[in-house]
């Protein structure tokens, strides 16, 4: 301490500056290299927990059925990366069916039985476990190798910042030395803004302040009996431009947050449309497969054997429509929505056309409905899946169903009422949602996408849907459509 004190402000400052600036930058350095280590290992955590789920999703059907040769192709699709050293693929009995191996890797020997955990790092290695399981019955499983390369970035950074540092440091010394020249220079600014402010009487005008000792408490003095005189002038100036930067970020962030939902919103769409229509084609397989079933061993097999042929054909129907259901209710995000000016009365008329073969349907038209801008294809979908809901799920012999207008400001309210069997208020929140029903049995050839897809509709064209019903005296859906 007491050599410190005995060093001038010129040997100070040279030692504080490049302690400091070397300081600061190997601190934000080892931050940067930390954060992006663990950035490194999450992004090849997920990324490799994706593939080797999508991997096994693949060869779920490939192992079930015993086919091998397809069982490797699937495999070898890691070629595609060169993160993936080594995977494997082995059955329940611990039996190996397909293995990769990345060129290079060929001779190193991997312990796939390291560890419990089916997930873990062992070094730059992250090693993944991943069940194969077709139709809810475990067949197997994945393994699979990857090498994150967390040595070498770390290397890499480290060079890095052992050269910044140098940099860092060779600048601050010549910068320092460079103005010491400069220690005098504030005593004749100081006098020379003085002059200035009194000549002027301009008590905007602040002296820079350069130093930390004697003269730079001068300075501070100095500045803050200037600052009494315009302090409220500056001080709704400062705060004016911090509201208008705070909002300038908000709404930047807002934006950009909202790209990024759409983005995510579109990918979750294309998935869900894309495995819905990847799914048809084997469905279409088991229900020919167990209708052949039917009819060429019905004679043979016991009344048991043929009533399970029956329910796997009911069940592979069903699953078949909710595959339908799921196609269509994506489709209203990926198609383009085509507005023209619609009569929505000849929509009716095409709706109770196709509904009129339900027993005891009787829908009834109570107002004239008006013209708006929407899909022609949507209308029709719209009002099929709300007067349908009306007549389907009616215990009456007579089943009503009654549809009206009314003429708002700035839209239309159309009204669909039934006497129906009603909904009970703690599911009226729910009956809006995808899939949801209120029956659990197969009473009903329902896939629970009517009131989903017709809510769907109404939100694509800006409007807005609500219900009102009673348990046993029927139930109201009122929608909004602009002009």
């Amino acid at each position: 301490m007491k050599y410190w004190l005995k060093l001038s402000i010129r040997s100070k400052i040279v030692f504080l500056t490049i302690l400091i600036s070397g300081l600061t930058v190997f601190i934000f350095a080892i931050s940067s290299i930390i954060f992006e280590v663990h950035q490194n290992k999450k992004v090849v955590l997920e990324w490799t927990r994706m593939n080797t789920k999508l991997t096994a999703e693949y060869c779920s059907v490939a192992l079930d059925f015993g086919l091998d040769d397809m069982l490797q192709e699937h495999v070898d699709n890691f070629k595609s990366t060169e993160l993936v050293t080594h995977a494997i693929v082995m059955d329940i009995y611990g039996n190996l069916r397909a293995t990769y191996t990345r060129v290079g890797d060929e001779n190193v020997a991997v312990n796939w039985s390291s560890k419990d955990s089916p997930n873990f790092y062992d070094g730059d290695f992250l090693y993944i476990t991943e069940p194969i399981i077709y139709k809810d019955h475990l067949n197997g499983y994945i393994y699979t190798r990857t090498d994150s390369e967390i040595s070498r970035t770390i290397t890499e950074r480290v060079q890095v910042l052992i050269a910044i540092l140098t940099v860092v440091i060779l600048l601050a010394f010549i910068l320092v030395t460079f103005l010491q020249k400069g220690i005098s220079q504030p005593i004749i600014d100081l006098a020379k803004v003085a002059n200035v402010i009194s000549e002027k009487s301009d008590y905007s005008i602040r002296v820079k302040k350069t130093t930390f000792d004697e003269i730079g408490v001068l300075y501070d003095e100095f500045n803050e009996m200037l600052e009494i005189i315009e302090d409220r002038e500056l001080r709704a100036k400062q705060a004016k431009l911090e509201l208008l930067k705070l909002n300038n970020e908000l709404e930047q962030r807002v934006l950009e947050r909202t790209v990024q939902l759409q983005s995510a919103n579109k990918e979750l769409t294309d998935l869900a449309y894309i495995s819905a229509h990847d799914l048809k084609t084997p469905l279409r397989g088991i229900g020919q497969l167990a209708t052949w079933l039917r009819q060429d061993y019905s004679k043979i097999l016991d009344s048991t054997a043929n009533e399970q042929i029956e329910l796997l054909i009911g069940r592979v129907k069903r699953m078949d429509n909710l595959v339908d259901a799921m196609l269509l209710y994506t489709g209203l995000n990926r198609n383009e929505i085509k507005k023209q000016n619609t009569d929505l009365n000849a929509i009716v008329n095409t709706v109770t056309n196709s509904l009129k073969t339900i027993k005891g349907a009787s829908i009834e038209l109570k107002t004239p409905l008006p013209r708006v801008l929407i899909d022609k294809e949507h209308a029709i979908l719209l009002f099929e899946s709300l007067v349908e809901n009306g007549l389907r799920y009616n215990d009456k012999f007579k089943k009503n169903v009654a549809i009206s207008a009314m003429e708002q400001p700035e839209e239309w309210q159309i009204q669909i009422s039934d006497n129906g069997n009603g909904i009970e208020a703690k599911y009226q929140d729910q009956i809006f949602q995808i899939f949801k029903t209120l029956t659990s049995d197969y009473s009903h050839e329902t896939t629970g996408i009517g009131l989903a897809v017709a809510k769907k509709i109404v939100e694509l064209h800006g409007g807005k849907i609500e219900m009102d019903s009673t348990p046993g005296r029927g139930t109201t859906i009122s929608f909004n459509l602009p002009k």
